[in-house]
């Protein structure tokens, strides 16, 4: 439903429903098409995190945060940390597909402990933050 509400106008495609209205204008396709209306009353989102952002910045929002993952996949760790650095990601790439998980501040403190440890494994970082 997500899909088809972001390919039915060229402005939703790119730019998005916006942050405040992704909710209800997501509230009022369902209802509009008349699918699955129980799903308003439990949580009317998306239930995959690529497309909530895309929703609610943009697909350039998107593709930064694919960026952002990228970027975390290519940090060098020490040889000790690399399966926790992949296994880390990939949890949280797939969590995505299912859920959002930016919503919610357990998942959200999980990730910022993951990504803390791969930046303190990280020897360029620890030197840049110890020079400063």
């Amino acid at each position: 439903m997500s899909l088809e509400l972001l390919l039915g106008d060229m402005n939703n495609f790119l730019l998005g429903l916006g942050m405040g209205d992704t909710k209800t204008k997501f509230e009022k396709y369902i209802l509009e098409n008349d699918r699955n209306k129980l799903i308003i009353v439990r949580e009317p989102h998306v239930h995959n995190q690529y497309f909530q952002i895309w929703m609610d910045g943009s697909i350039i929002a998107l593709l930064l945060y694919l960026v952002f993952l990228y970027i975390l996949i290519k940090i060098r760790v020490e040889e000790g940390i690399k399966n926790f650095k992949y296994l880390a990601i990939l949890i949280f790439i797939f969590l995505g597909v299912s859920t959002i998980f930016y919503n919610n501040v357990r998942y959200l403190g999980l990730l910022s402990f993951a990504i803390g440890i791969i930046l303190s494994s990280n020897n360029e970082f620890k030197n840049k933050i110890i020079n400063t």
